[in-house]
């Protein structure tokens, strides 16, 4: 399996085998209301432990602003922050009327693969330094 949106983090997705075959993917997500985040500036850290490895890139920095431009739906992801579940990180800040989910997405698995990384892993984002709160796991889906 692959971790998606890596970014700089202690792992790539060189460094993760895909299953062969593998063309599904499984995201652990926790969702944020509107109006979750005061402005001002906020980290956080996702971190996903399955049974033969666990990821957890360093802590990531972001903005919330009156100013930004609503995005309507911002995932907070290894690589920072986005518009998109899968693409590349690319907003410098969040407006707080936005809904952000905190989201890791492993890729490149078999059906069965999927099923057995739902149920043997998982995932945690801890926020603004607070405790570390679970990360549900969605069913599988193909990128």
């Amino acid at each position: 399996m692959a971790v998606t949106g890596c970014g700089n983090g202690s792992l790539t997705p060189a460094n993760v085998a895909a299953e062969p075959g593998g063309g599904l993917a499984i995201s652990f997500s926790r969702a944020f209301p509107p109006d979750f985040w005061e402005p001002g500036g906020h980290a956080y850290r996702l971190v996903i432990t399955c049974p033969s490895q666990s990821v957890g890139p360093p802590v990531v920095r972001f903005d919330v602003s009156t100013d930004a431009a609503r995005a309507g739906t911002v995932y907070l992801r290894f690589d920072g922050t986005g518009r998109n579940l899968l693409s590349p990180a690319d907003l410098a800040s969040v407006h707080p009327d936005d809904t952000t989910i905190a989201v890791v997405t492993l890729a490149g698995m078999t059906e069965s693969g999927a099923e057995e990384a739902r149920a043997a892993c998982e995932g945690t984002v801890v926020y603004d330094g607070l405790d570390p709160e679970p990360l549900e796991p969605g069913p599988p889906f193909s990128p």
